[in-house]
This record gives structure tokens, C-alpha cells and sequence, in this order.
């Protein structure tokens, strides 16, 4: 699921989330073993969940919900059915899938133990990015003087914790570069709290800020304070031993807030909050002049925002009534609007407005401090001109500004990456060359320097930085160009690129609509080996190809392929494609995975017992729901902390922000009868075909897509189809402690969990191991 932060932050910590490309599938490493055939057998047996009688009533008709005592995660009785589901699956995970699961995981620590770097990026006199050396738990942030100079370690999460479970989570420097904002979450938990560091001297300053999420960290222009978004501190979490990223309760009353250096954070200054909805998300920017504090209000997942701003002009750095006051630039949600650059009062955009694939839109504000800006229907008046207009055959993703009046667009076309660089002044357009189809990421740009930085990646290559040099043309009014030059580019031992293969195929779906998929594969297969296909498809988020280390091993040492399938509800071609796969066209998202699945058998590349899918999240409800309907389709399926009670999701933390994709069980009748019919928990058929080999997986920690969901969808396949005669496959949960929804797991939780799933997905597809 994906959140609004600040754009700021976004190109400097997009590395943190991945750095070494694995994917992230739960991970609990595991300790014990099994001694005799004995035990093993007592310990494999299914354990029991009490089912008991509550029901719930949605527009007169009754639903049960057996496992409703489930959601309350600090219960005795729910602590002893994890004990239990972690033992059943403990023994499962060590007894059934040796030898290769160890082969595997030696062979993945062997690979994995490579440096990965982040694209670079310029603030002040220092140069900053991110490395994450071998397998050490978490990437560090260094520092140094020009890009050939001597890094040196200017942050270390390493440090911080003994199991690897404290991250990075956001940063942002003062305008000089002289300070950094840095957040810092633990176990995986969305929250984070804020600290400060001298940049210079690398030594941390006594500030901290507590309760921050979803949102990004702006200083102001003299260093003085910076502004954050928080919520309140949840009341759950005031019992004694409650860990912050276990509660489950819904999350409300966020806001904007400005810390003063050098004070208490009960002091901190409210700057806003939505008087029309607690449960409105609010997050901030700094304009690139230091003037404007733009904030960006949404109510939803959905790409549409308020656009809000505070005039700085005359703000002391303390008191935050020096401020301008609130000015409504955009006061609906029908659009988004994403800040590019600015010069004086004329503002860009990013936006959606009338414009599916996105453009860049012009707006000229009013004088700050006039009658203009109390003036609501004069600001609705203001025109939204048409910078960029919107492209035929590729989605605007990002609009970075450089050289001043230049700006770096990034173009998904197909699903892979592609950038242009735009001139604001002259409005001519030039592709910059990027080495082929894949994915650029870590895009790093300045309005005051001629030069980007960005990092390409695709699923052989574990990525390629490159540095480009920007040129306006004669006079400084000619065409803009940009030359590029490679400035590291990472090897990864044992993983040769031209052993693999990808194709880009295109397949039709249910109802006709053709729909593209990445194949990969060793090069030159023939014939059906196993394959694994995951997918997404919701929250306008797209799917680009991306390296992994696991993957490749997999494809190399079981000779098998893996598919990403472009499914509709992502954002691989624009709002129509994400908005055909949401509310009661949700179906079309199943439908485009099960015709892929179909699909690959009916090509050659697999059989149906050869095919495992997996997808996380969103793509766990897309598991989910694709095995209860279709499970004959499928040999196994991973579906990993994913949304399994539909009717009941926006009842918990940030829950109520996936309205927008998947509407609500208590808004309409036609809304609860659609997530009804698909609901993972609530569509397990006791007369259906056999069920594929199963695995979820789910995080302690995770307050996003709280474990609760895949705890209750397990009970109900173990009782339903476990306990029915002839049923041979596994029905497993791997529910990994001091973990959450993935972000910031340390790199041997990482390949622990890689290892354990790979070699699940393995036996079950009936996989073989070759050296």
C-alpha cells in the first residue's frame, strides 16, 4: 500500500526500501529442528482454532465471523495460536524442505554479499548517498566532498539496535546542508521518530520527535526548526510492554507540526490540521525558493489532493504565527497536484487534472499577503495552464527540476522507464538515452547545479549509476541536452546477465483486454519448467522490472522462469488502467492474473502443477483471492502480508485510506456485495477443487496491513480445507516477530525468508536443484 510523503524525501530514501533488490517475503529465522519421526508428526498436525458464533449485519444480510477473538493481537488466547501456527510451520519449514532450503540460503548469502549503492545526491558542499555493504543488516548514509572524494560514514543504523531492526525511515537537510533530519523506525513499524545530526561535526543533537507517519521532514530556510507530520500517540499503546507497530486501532487526527530546535517536542507548534476530517492525511514541502510551505491534503490512496500553502516571508523560524495563514489554493479533491519548482509566484505542477497519462500545469499565484488569498472563489479562478501536455504512449511519473529552467521527466512507457528533459522557458523536449528497457530510480536533481544522477536497474542488472552533465545550448537559450557517463556500476558474484533472457509478452484477459508480461528466464529454455508469476494490481502502482538475487538463483538452480504480470489496478498506463481495476470493476484485477496463469500453461513456458504465484500486500488479497476462486490453476501460492477480510479492513489503523480502491462494506449494499464476493476470508469453499500448497506470511510489527487479516484468512483454510479427507497440501503462516510490512528488515531476516519461500515455492512446483 502506498502513502503520501514528501517529495523531498522520496529520491533519497526510495534506495531504503530495497536495497538489494530481494523481495521481501516475512521472514522468521528459524531455529529449531526435529528430532524423530515422532515428534515430527505431533508437531505437523494442524492446530485448532476455536470458531465461535459472532455474526455482523450489512444491509439485512447476517455474516459470520468465526474468528473475530483474532483481532485482539495482546489476548492470551491469540499469543498461544501464534505460538502454535509458528511451531506447526517452524517444523514444516526444517523437516519438509531440506536439503534444498539450506542449499539455497548458502548459496543466496554467497550472491547477496555484494555492495549496494545508492544514487548520489548533491546538498550544499557535500555529496550524501547510501551503501549497504555485503550482508550487513541496513544501508548506511555517507558523506563526501565531490563525487570523487573520500566518503565518510555520516549515519550508521547498524549501530542502533543489536538485531539490525532499526532503519532509516525519511531524511531531509537543511537548505546549507549543515543539518540532517533523520527518522529512525523500529521493526518494521511505520512509525518513526525524528532525530537531528550536525553534518559536520556528525554528532547528534539532543532533538527528538515522536509519533511521526506518512509525511515527510522540511526544514525552513535558517535551520532553525523543521516541519513533520504526526499523529497522536495511539491509546492502546500506553499499557505497559505494548510496542509501538502492534496496535491495531484506527489512526487519526494527523497533522502538520513545526519543532524549534533546542526545545521540548511537547512544545511543538500545531501549523495544520484538517477541521473537516480527522481522518485526512496532511503532509508538506518546501518550495525550492524557501518561501512557501506547500501542503498537500488527501483523504484516500487515490492520486487527487488539496493543494494548501503558508507564505514564510516574514516566519522567525519560532513562532508559527509569523506565518502567512492558510491559503486555499485547491480546495477539492478531483485532481492531484504534485510541486516541480517555482519561480517567484508562478508555480508547477504535476498533475492528473484532465489528463489520465499526467502533465505538468502552470499556476500563477496571487502576492502573498493580499486580499487574494482570503478570497476562495478568486482562487478557484486561477488558471491551470498546460506546461507539458499529457503523452500519447507514456505515464508522466516524476517532474524533477535542474539547471534552473530545466526539468528531468520520467516517462513509464510499457512498464519500463524512459527520460526527457523539458525546457520551462524554451518548451522543447529531448529524450535523454538511458541503456534499455528497465527501470531508473534514485533520479537526484538540483534547481542550482547542471547535473542528475539516477540509477538504472532491470532484472539482470543489479544496477548502474549514472552521472549526466546538463547543457542549455548556445547563449544558454538553445536546446537543452544532457551527456552521461557511467559512475559505478555493481557486480554481483555468481549472477552472469547473459544467462538470463526476458521477454515482454501480451496476453488477453477475460474480457478482451490485452494485458503485458514480463518473462524471464535462462537462456535458450525450452519447454515448461517451473514458473512463478506475481503480480499487484491496485493503488495506481506499477510494476517495473527490478533486479533480485533470489529470483535470478531460483531461475538458475531450479531451472524455472518468473513472470510480473502488469495487471490493471496498477499504474503502468495511467488513472484509466488503475481506475479499471478498483471498487466494482475489482474483479478485472483477478481476472488479469488468472488469464496469465492460464496463459503461460497454454504457451509452453509452465504447466498448472508447475505454476506458483505470489504478491504482497495488495497482491496478498490478489493471491488470496485468485486461489479461492481458481485453485486449480495453481501448484503453490505466497501470499504475503496481505488485505484477506475485505469487509472489515477500514476498521483498523490506516485501513479507512483504501476506501478509494476498494470502497467500503458499510458505505452501499452494491459496495458490500462486491467485497463480499471476493473477500479471501469469506470465500473458502468447502466443495471447491484442491487447494495449491499455501504460505502467508505477515509481521508482528506490521500496523499498515495489521497480521490480524492473514491470521484469520489461515484459520479458515486450515479448518475448511485442511480438515477435508484426501487434502494433502500445506496451509502455512510464517508470522515473523519484530518485523512489519516489510520496510527496514535486516538483510538476514531478508534472505531467511527468501530461502524459506523459494524452496517452498520449489517442492511444491516440483523443482529440482542443479549446481
Amino acid at each position: 500500500m502506498a502513502y503520501m510523503s514528501g517529495k523531498g524525501n522520496n529520491r533519497q530514501t526510495a534506495f531504503l526500501a530495497a536495497a538489494g533488490g530481494t523481495a521481501l517475503v516475512g521472514g522468521l529465522l528459524l531455529a529449531r529442528s526435529i528430532h524423530n519421526s515422532r515428534a515430527r508428526k505431533k508437531v505437523l498436525q494442524i492446530p485448532s482454532a476455536r470458531r465461535s458464533d459472532h455474526t455482523d449485519e450489512y444491509f439485512g444480510h447476517v455474516v459470520r465471523d468465526p474468528y473475530r477473538w483474532l483481532e485482539q493481537e495482546d489476548s492470551m488466547e491469540t499469543k498461544a495460536w501464534v505460538e502454535e501456527q509458528t511451531k506447526h510451520t517452524d517444523a514444516y519449514l526444517q523437516t519438509e524442505l531440506e536439503p534444498g532450503r539450506g542449499k539455497f540460503l548458502s548459496r543466496l548469502e554467497e550472491v547477496f554479499n555484494y555492495d549496494k549503492h545508492s544514487s548520489p545526491w548533491r546538498v550544499g558542499e557535500y555529496w550524501f548517498s547510501y551503501l549497504q555493504k555485503g550482508l550487513s543488516p541496513q544501508a548506511v548514509m555517507y558523506k563526501q566532498v565531490g563525487l570523487d572524494g573520500t566518503p565518510e560514514v555520516l549515519l550508521d543504523p547498524n549501530t542502533l539496535s543489536k538485531d539490525g531492526t532499526s532503519a532509516l525511515s525519511g531524511v531531509d537537510f537543511s537548505k546549507d546542508g549543515d543539518k540532517l533530519a533523520y527518522g529512525i523506525s523500529e521493526k518494521g513499524s511505520d512509525w518513526f521518530s525524528v532525530h537531528v545530526k550536525d553534518v559536520v561535526t556528525g554528532k547528534d543533537l539532543p532533538d527528538v520527535v515522536d509519533w511521526c507517519k506518512f509525511g515527510g521532514i522540511t526544514w525552513e530556510e535558517g535551520a532553525r526548526g523543521f516541519f513533520y507530520s504526526a499523529f497522536p500517540r495511539p491509546k492502546s499503546l500506553e499499557a505497559a510492554g505494548k510496542s509501538a507497530g502492534t496496535e491495531v486501532e484506527v489512526a487519526t487526527g494527523h497533522r502538520i507540526m513545526y519543532h524549534k530546535l533546542g526545545t521540548k517536542s511537547s512544545e511543538d507548534q500545531l501549523v495544520y490540521q484538517s477541521p473537516l476530517d480527522e481522518k485526512w492525511l496532511a503532509s508538506s514541502i518546501m518550495s525550492d525558493d524557501w518561501k512557501t510551505l506547500i501542503i498537500s491534503i488527501g483523504d484516500s490512496c487515490d492520486p487527487v489532493n488539496r493543494l494548501f500553502y503558508r507564505d514564510l516571508s516574514a516566519f522567525d523560524g519560532h513562532d508559527v504565527g509569523t506565518m502567512g495563514k492558510v491559503v486555499k489554493l485547491v480546495d477539492n479533491f478531483d485532481s492531484l497536484y504534485d510541486y516541480v519548482t517555482n519561480e517567484g509566484r508562478t508555480f508547477w505542477f504535476r498533475s492528473n487534472m484532465d489528463a489520465p497519462k499526467y502533465k505538468v500545469i502552470s499556476m500563477q499565484l496571487p502576492p502573498a499577503g493580499s486580499p487574494m488569498e482570503e478570497d476562495e472563489a478568486a482562487l478557484a479562478q486561477i488558471p491551470k495552464t498546460t506546461v507539458v501536455p499529457e503523452d500519447a504512449s507514456g505515464v508522466l511519473k516524476d517532474a524533477a527540476v535542474v539547471a534552473g529552467d530545466l526539468v528531468v521527466l520520467t516517462f513509464e512507457r510499457d512498464a519500463f522507464i524512459q527520460l526527457e528533459l523539458f525546457g520551462l522557458t524554451t518548451l522543447e523536449k529531448k529524450a535523454v538515452p538511458v541503456p534499455g528497457i528497465g527501470t531508473i530510480g534514485g533520479v537526484s536533481s538540483d534547481k542550482k547545479y547542471d547535473h542528475i544522477m539516477f540509477k538504472f536497474t532491470n532484472f539482470v542488472t543489479p544496477g548502474t549509476i549514472y552521472h549526466g552533465t546538463v547543457s542549455k545550448g548556445e547563449g544558454g537559450g538553445g536546446t537543452a541536452d544532457v551527456s552521461l557517463k557511467v559512475y559505478r556500476e555493481t557486480k554481483v558474484p555468481g549472477i552472469t546477465s547473459t544467462d538470463f533472457e526476458t521477454k515482454q509478452v501480451r496476453y488477453k484477459s477475460k474480457d478482451g483486454t490485452v494485458v503485458p508480461m514480463f518473462v524471464v528466464g535462462r537462456r535458450g529454455a525450452e519447454g515448461a519448467s517451473p514458473c512463478l508469476l506475481y503480480g499487484y494490481g491496485g493503488f495506481n502502482i506499477s510494476l517495473n522490472p527490478s533486479f533480485s538475487a533470489a529470483r535470478l538463483l531460483f531461475i538458475k538452480h531450479y531451472g524455472a522462469r518468473f513472470c510480473l504480470a502488469n495487471i490493471r489496478g496498477g499504474g503502468e498506463y495511467g488513472e484509466e488502467w488503475h481506475s479499471g481495476g478498483t471498487l466494482n470493476q475489482k474483479q478485472n484485477v483477478f481476472d488479469d492474473f488468472m488469464y496469465a496463469a492460464k496463459y503461460l500453461p497454454a504457451k509452453g513456458y509452465t504447466t498448472k502443477d508447475q505454476l506458483a504465484i505470489m504478491g504482497g500486500s495488495n497482491g496478498g488479497l490478489l493471491v488470496g483471492a485468485c486461489v479461492n476462486q481458481h485453485p486449480e490453476l495453481f501448484g503453490a501460492a505466497v501470499a504475503q502480508v496481505g488485505v484477506m477480510d475485505m469487509l472489515r479492513f477500514d476498521e483498523f489503523t490506516i485501513g479507512y485510506a483504501w476506501r478509494s480502491d476498494f470502497g467500503s462494506s458499510k458505505a452501499t449494499e452494491e459496495q458490500f456485495k462486491t467485497l463480499r464476493a471476493y473477500s479471501p476470508v469469506h470465500n473458502v469453499d468447502p466443495k471447491s477443487p484442491p487447494y495449491p500448497a499455501v504460505l502467508l506470511t505477515t509481521g508482528d510489527h506490521d500496523d499498515r496491513v495489521c497480521p490480524l487479516h492473514s491470521y484469520k484468512y489461515i484459520a479458515e483454510l486450515q479448518h475448511t480445507i485442511g480438515s477435508r479427507p484426501g487434502e494433502k497440501k500445506p496451509l502455512l503462516i510464517r508470522i515473523d516477530r519484530d518485523s512489519g510490512h516489510g520496510g527496514g528488515k535486516p538483510t538476514a531476516k531478508v534472505l531467511a525468508e527468501a530461502a524459506d519461500t523459494y524452496a517452498f515455492i520449489a517442492k511444491h512446483t516440483g523443482a529440482s536443484w542443479t549446481p
